[in-house]
This record gives C-alpha cells, sequence and structure tokens, in this order.
C-alpha cells in the first residue's frame, strides 16, 4: 500500500512536468522518507545563492512531498531541504544557465536522524528524556509507567519535580513553578492547578519540558522555572483516531478518544476524555500544645475516599491560509465532580498525658463544576527564515460549587455522649480570564535575530462562603457571622519584552528585558475590608553558550523572576472539614522575587549523554508555610513572607545506552536550603541539605515486548519550622504490541512495595507536632492503546510542532 501510494504521485508529478513549457528559469524536485516509501509533505526548502550563501527564497513542499522555483536568474545555487526528525539535506552547485535553464532534481530523499533545536540532542527514536542547554524534555509516550496516569501523576515522574499531599508541584525544592500547556497559560489554573492536571490524561500528553532560566519572552512568573506541557497535535492528513481505555485496582477507570481529519487547507480535531477514581487515604496527627498556663495532647487518626468523577470535551479548528498564514480556534469545556469522605477520630490528654475525652467527627464535601475555555491563534511565516508573527486571543471562564457538611460527638470516658456539633458550609468559586498576546521575530543579517512581543491579562477571581452551625435549642441550622464572608479578587497585568539574540564564533547567545506593571486588589465584601497592592517590574535575562565541539556545550544563564501568591493564599477563608486544624489565606501577602544563575556543561556521545548543572537561587520575600496554635487549641495553618533564602545546587542527568535493547535514563539532584524568617520571629530560621534521584531502566524484548521500571528517593528536607522525612517508591511497566502495531496492551504498577508516605514535623514556641499522610498508591492499571495511522503526524505549514505554537489542549 505504501509503494501505491508514493507510485501515483510520482506520475502525475511526470506528466506535470513533461506537459509544462520551460520557458522560464527554475527548477523543481520531490522530497521522500525512504523509509515509509512516501512522500514529506510541507519540508521547507530554502533557495541559496552560491557565492554568498544569501537566502533568496523559500517554501514549503505540497501534499505530495513536490515543490518548484520558477523565474529565477542564471546562477548557481545550493538547495537547503529541512523538516522536524530529518537529518537537512543540502545540494551545491546547481547551475542553471542558458544551456540548462531549468533543472529536475528529481527525488530527494531526507533521511531519519539527530535533530539540534536550540542544541536539544534528539534521536531519530525519541529517547525517554532529551537534553538541551536552555531545557530539558521529556518525552510522556515512552514512560510505559504513565499508562492510565493523568497529567499531574505524570510531573511525579519528571527528574527534580516533586509532587506533594495538596496536589503542590515544587521544582528542585521550590514550589513556585509555572506551569504552562503548550507554551501558554490560563485563566483556569486560577481555580485549582491540581484539579485541572489531574483531569488531563498522560495518554494525550506528548512531552514535558522544563526550563529552570526561561527567556524573556515568558512569563516571569515561577520562581524556580518553567514546566510546559506539550499535548498531541492532531493527525497527518485524512481520518485519524486514537483511543484508550484502563481499568485499576479498586475501581478506577478512563479513557478518552480523539478523532481528527486534516488536509492540505484545515484539518478539525475533537477529542473526548472521561475519568472515574476512587483513592482512599489515611493521615494520623500527633500534637502537644504549649501555653502559658497549661499543656495538652491532641492525637488525631483519619481515614478518608475520594472520588472523583470529571468529563473533558475539545474541539479544534485549523486553517492553513495563502501567504504562510494559519488560523486556529480550540475550545474546552470541562465537567468536574468531586466527593470527599472523611472520618476522624480524636483522643485529647492532659499535661500529665492522661486522656480526658475523645470524639468522632465525620466530614462529607461534595463539589460540582463546569469551566470552559476559547482561543483564537494566528501566525504568519514571512519567506525570510526566522520571520514570524503570531497573536493569540484567550478567555475562560467557570464555576466550582462545594457543599459540605460536618458532625462532631464528644465523649467522656464511660462513652457517655457529653456533646454533639453540626455544621454546613458552602461555597461558590468562579474565575473569569482574559488575555491578549502578541509576538514578533526578526532576523538581523544570517545569524542575528531580533524578539519582541505585547501582553495584556485580567483575571477575576471570587469565592462567596457562607456556614451555619446547628442549634440544638432551636433544633434549627443558624448562620454563623464570624465564618461567612465573600472574597473577590482581581488582577490585571501588562507587559512588553525586547530579545536580542544570535550566533558568536562559538555558540549562541540571548539577552532580554521583560517590563510588567501588575495592579491587583482582593476585597472582603461582608466586611468591606479592601486590599491594594500595585507595582512595577524589569525582568531581564541573559545566556550565552560555548560549543566546544560536536560533543561537548556550556551554558550561563541569568534571570529575575516573580511569585505572585494566588487566591489559595491570599482567601483568608477557613477550610473546616478539621476544626482544630484549618488552614487559611493571608490577603497581605506581597509577591516574592528569585535572582537565577546557572552553568549548564553537556556532553552526548552515540551511547551515553550526561549533563551537569550548578545553580543558585537568591530569593526575597520568600513565601512559604507558616503554622501556630492559637489560644483555643486550634492550629492555623496559613501563608506569611519570609526575609529571604539561599538555594546552591548541583543537578545532574544522564543517558546511557549499553545496548539496542536497553536504555537507562538518571538523574540525581542535591542542593543546601538557608531559609530567614526573622522578620516573622528573632531566631526563625533553618537550613539544610536535601537531594533526590530516580532511575529509568526500559528493556526491549524482540519487535513486540518492553519492560520498563522506574525508581525515585528523596531525601529528608526542612521547612522553616521542621524537617519532612525522605519518600521512595518504585513503578514497574510491561507493554505488548497487537494489532499489527496498531494497539497495545500495558500492565503497570505503581508503588509496587507500597513505600510511598508523606511525613513532617514541625514545631515552635507554642506546639510541638508529627504528621503522616498516606494516600492510596500501590495500584494495578490495565491499558488497551488504538490507534489508526499512528505513525508518521500531518506537516502542517502553520508548524503545529513546539511548545509555543498552539495547540489543541491547553489549560
Amino acid at each position: 500500500m505504501k509503494k501505491v501510494s508514493l507510485l501515483l504521485p510520482l506520475i502525475l508529478w511526470y506528466f506535470s512536468i513533461s506537459g509544462i513549457a520551460q520557458t522560464s528559469a527554475g527548477l523543481r524536485g520531490m522530497v521522500i522518507d525512504p523509509s515509509l516509501r512516501e512522500p514529506v509533505p510541507f519540508a521547507a526548502v530554502s533557495l541559496y545563492s552560491q557565492a554568498d550563501s544569501v537566502l533568496l527564497d523559500g517554501m514549503v513542499t505540497d501534499e505530495d512531498g513536490q515543490f518548484a522555483f520558477q523565474s529565477i536568474q542564471y546562477g548557481t545555487y545550493t538547495i537547503r531541504v529541512d523538516f522536524l526528525g530529518y537529518t537537512p539535506l543540502e545540494m551545491k552547485n546547481l547551475s542553471i544557465d542558458e544551456d540548462s535553464p531549468f533543472l529536475e532534481l528529481g527525488i530527494l530523499e531526507l533521511q531519519t536522524g539527530a535533530e539540534l533545536l536550540r542544541e536539544v540532542t534528539v534521536v531519530s527514536e525519541r529517547e525517554l528524556q532529551q537534553f538541551g542547554l536552555d531545557k530539558k524534555v521529556f518525552n510522556v509516550q515512552k514512560n510505559l509507567g504513565l499508562a492510565g496516569a493523568n497529567a499531574l501523576e505524570a510531573l511525579e515522574n519528571i527528574p527534580s519535580v516533586t509532587v506533594d499531599i495538596d496536589g503542590n508541584i515544587s521544582l528542585r525544592g521550590s514550589a513556585n513553578v509555572r506551569v504552562l500547556i503548550d507554551g501558554k497559560p490560563s485563566g483556569l489554573v486560577g481555580f485549582d492547578r491540581r484539579a485541572i492536571l489531574s483531569q488531563i490524561p498522560a495518554s494525550t500528553i506528548e512531552r514535558i519540558e522544563v526550563m529552570t532560566t526561561p527567556s524573556a519572552k515568558y512569563d516571569p512568573e515561577g520562581t524556580a522555572g518553567i514546566i510546559n506541557i506539550i499535548t498531541k497535535p492532531g493527525g497527518r492528513k485524512g481520518f485519524n483516531l486514537q483511543g484508550q481505555l484502563n481499568a485499576g485496582t479498586r475501581n478506577k477507570y478512563n479513557g478518552s478518544v480523539q478523532l481528527s481529519y486534516a488536509t492540505n487547507h484545515w484539518q478539525f480535531t475533537t477529542q473526548y476524555s472521561g475519568d472515574y477514581r476512587e483513592r482512599f487515604s489515611r493521615n494520623i496527627q500527633d500534637r502537644t500544645n504549649f501555653f502559658s498556663d497549661t499543656t495538652y495532647s491532641l492525637y488525631r487518626a483519619g481515614k478518608g475516599l475520594d472520588i472523583d468523577d470529571n468529563q473533558t470535551v475539545r474541539l479544534g479548528l485549523e486553517f492553513y491560509l495563502p501567504g504562510r498564514q494559519t488560523l486556529s480556534a480550540n475550545g474546552t469545556l470541562r465537567w468536574e465532580g468531586e466527593k470527599e469522605n472523611e472520618d476522624f477520630y480524636f483522643e485529647f490528654s492532659d499535661e500529665g498525658s492522661k486522656l480526658t475525652n475523645y470524639s468522632y467527627r465525620d466530614a462529607l464535601g461534595v463539589e460540582r463544576g463546569q469551566t470552559g475555555e476559547i482561543e483564537l491563534n494566528y501566525k504568519k511565516l514571512f519567506r525570510t527564515e526566522d520571520q514570524n508573527l503570531t497573536w493569540s486571543l484567550r478567555y475562560s471562564q467557570g464555576g466550582q460549587p462545594r457543599r459540605d457538611t460536618l458532625r462532631e460527638d464528644y465523649y467522656d470516658l464511660s462513652d457517655v455522649l457529653l456533646s454533639r456539633s453540626s455544621q454546613l458550609s458552602a461555597s461558590d468559586q468562579n474565575n473569569r480570564y482574559l488575555q491578549l498576546q502578541g509576538d514578533y521575530m526578526h532576523p538581523i543579517g544570517d545569524k542575528h535575530h531580533l524578539e519582541t512581543g505585547v501582553r495584556g491579562s485580567w483575571q477575576e477571581m471570587g469565592n462567596d462562603f457562607r456556614v451555619q452551625n446547628f442549634d440544638p435549642i432551636s433544633n434549627t441550622y443558624i448562620p454563623s457571622t464570624t465564618l461567612t464572608n465573600n472574597f473577590q479578587y482581581d488582577e490585571k497585568i501588562a507587559a512588553a519584552y525586547g530579545i536580542i539574540g544570535g550566533k558568536w564564533a562559538k555558540g549562541d547567545y540571548e539577552f532580554g528585558l521583560r517590563a510588567e506593571q501588575t495592579y491587583t486588589s482582593s476585597r472582603l465584601v461582608t466586611t468591606g475590608e479592601a486590599f491594594e497592592n500595585n507595582y512595577f517590574s524589569l525582568f531581564p535575562s541573559g545566556s550565552i553558550s560555548w560549543k566546544k565541539n560536536d560533543q561537548q556545550a556550556f551554558q550561563l544563564s541569568l534571570s529575575r523572576r516573580i511569585n505572585r501568591p494566588r487566591s489559595r493564599a491570599l482567601n483568608p477563608f477557613s477550610e473546616l472539614s478539621d476544626t482544630l486544624n484549618i488552614r487559611i489565606g493571608n490577603p497581605f501577602l506581597l509577591p516574592e522575587y528569585i535572582y537565577a544563575t546557572e552553568l549548564n556543561y553537556q556532553f552526548s556521545s552515540e551511547k551515553f549523554t550526561f549533563q551537569p548543572a550548578l545553580y543558585f537561587r537568591y530569593t526575597t520575600d520568600l513565601i512559604q508555610r507558616f503554622r501556630y496554635v492559637r489560644e483555643d487549641g486550634v492550629q492555623v495553618s496559613s501563608w506569611t513572607n519570609l526575609d529571604n533564602a539561599y538555594t546552591t545546587g548541583l543537578e545532574m542527568v544522564a543517558t546511557y545506552r549499553p545496548a539496542k535493547w536497553w536504555n537507562i535514563n538518571g538523574n540525581f539532584n542535591v542542593y543546601r536550603t538557608e531559609l530567614n524568617g526573622s522578620n516573622i520571629e528573632a531566631d526563625l530560621t533553618n537550613a539544610g541539605y536535601l537531594f533526590s534521584g530516580s532511575l529509568f531502566s526500559t528493556w526491549t524484548i524482540g519487535k513486540n515486548w518492553t519492560i520498563q521500571s522506574n525508581g525515585f528517593y528523596r531525601s529528608r528536607g526542612v521547612t522553616v519550622q521542621g524537617t519532612y522525612s525522605p519518600i521512595y517508591s518504585m513503578d514497574v511497566a510491561l507493554r505488548r504490541s497487537v494489532l499489527r502495531g496498531k494497539g497495545s496492551l500495558t500492565l503497570r504498577v505503581s508503588d509496587i512495595f507500597d513505600t510511598r508516605r508523606f511525613e513532617f514535623e514541625a514545631a515552635d514556641a507554642t506546639f510541638d507536632s508529627y504528621n503522616y499522610w498516606k494516600r492510596e498508591s500501590r495500584i494495578a492499571f490495565l491499558n488497551f492503546t488504538y490507534s489508526l495511522r499512528q505513525e508518521k503526524r500531518d506537516r502542517g505549514e502553520g508548524g503545529r510542532e513546539g511548545g509555543d505554537q498552539g495547540g489543541m489542549m491547553d489549560f
């Protein structure tokens, strides 16, 4: 069939060239993939003057791999053919004169090979990890352990990235990291990043990019850097289908299907995904409270069952217009459901550790929400290489109503019921986000370029929170005036940036500056309180690389970034599932700033790649959790600004292929953190080392079997008030290719030894506590994936390959 698919375009091409009178000077040819014996559409073909290497013209091949330059002057030329994933092809000394005014180049074969994109090393068969001096790329589809997983679980497998018990993401020990989807932010992040990421199936993710010192082009949000999740684009020309079903132990089911139809002029893509999972958890807290006149202890043991039921529909339409223009529209709708059922047992002891009384508490939370997002993108590619213009407009809106019921019974040591309390709470969250962004790149000569862009964004978030307490006298629920409130947050940002970059004798350079004006305001509607914080910031960035030879390169980079407090950290409402351990926000939080420096080295050979990086971060007004105990014995977990923090670290990432059937990927990260909270308390400081590492091993057995294991370890770490314990786990997976390569069956077991848990200790003058939290982590998943025409994707003129080109799936 592949031979027939190649033969027809060849016949048409032959008759087309034989029937045209060769009255003007020109040349033509046809580009194919020799391994697939198919044409390569949309490959970039450039025409250069042989004498001075000046670019004269350029185009892309049509859907049959053909190209033709006409009406060119007599002379000697060079042709260069480029396409992602293939080794560039050059043909020199192409002479056009009176005797030979029209050259027939015939069939040009592009060979699959190494691709260098900003010095990112890519081999023809994509490895699990790929290294670049400015970013690291992790190919999700190569990780068998993510069959049936979601985006949040995928991030747990990324080196130097950790996800805590609340779904908070940290990079190199810092929780202040920016998460993008297809190179762009989204207003839906303002709701609940954990909830949004948990709804994106890992099967729809192509790769994850980690940038620790991004350029001025990117939003400076996220002091630790940027995690960019690149979703799969639509298929190649024609009809494409990909679907997958997963079933896991203890009632976990999910699936997705993606359909697309593409022609040479447009593409339509639609996707549906659904996820239902039940997950149990256990937790323990052992806390002693110290007061001026007494001391008493509290022991808590809890168990819970969390049920998630989510559905997502996505639509995308993309047009390839004349003049190398692309116009696309994308839309996303999500229906979110969550039910949390928690049971707690409490023991209260006096100063002599003697039990005085105990209680049982039941907490039930039900959340149902709907969010939507639309996006318009425009891109213009000019004939000059590296000259392009993009515009994007994005709007999102959603609501998340939640209802909670809490009941607690208190008993004495004779099991006599002393009292009962009941509480109802309702929370209605809403979010709106609008963003307009434009970017332009212009080449300066052959080796340099200028980038500039503007962005404006507006975000509005609110939470109307109402509480009712049961009154046994009237036998009714009465509104609580002390807990009920309405919180509104508004943020506007205007930004502009400029970047100059290019090549020098032995490497690349890039220097940029971004300016931002931020206006923020938050209001406690019920009390009439208002808080404003408006500020102007400059964010310089720069990097310079030196390529010693084909195997070794160095890069030095510097940047300034920001972490703005979000609604969860600002919202002063209490989270009431445990009335003795509450969480509240701090509306007076300031943004934190970071100054980062990083030195990278890269060595690559045929079988081995190694990249160590030395990094240093200095942070001012560090945002961190802070716990204290009130006079009524309630522990409050909030947020505060610490004076500053220093982090110095070494990260090492490597791949090794000892044989064609065996591939090893490893990483190691060690850093020292010094925290200074003397602005809060005179002696509130802490320092310590932390190291983490993971090791992936992949074995390919024959043509159809693949086995993969992944081990992870993170050492003990420090916070400003205490320490958290080591975490370690191991995943295994087995994949079998079926249906002649169109399908696959994967069996995976996460945390096979059931060792993944979170423990931390915290203390100050008012309390000393030990905390343990365990979520179900040993899960067996069986996955079936089926794909039609999955071997080769469509190659669009608009350039759908890449993080900032725009994709169908964003959040």
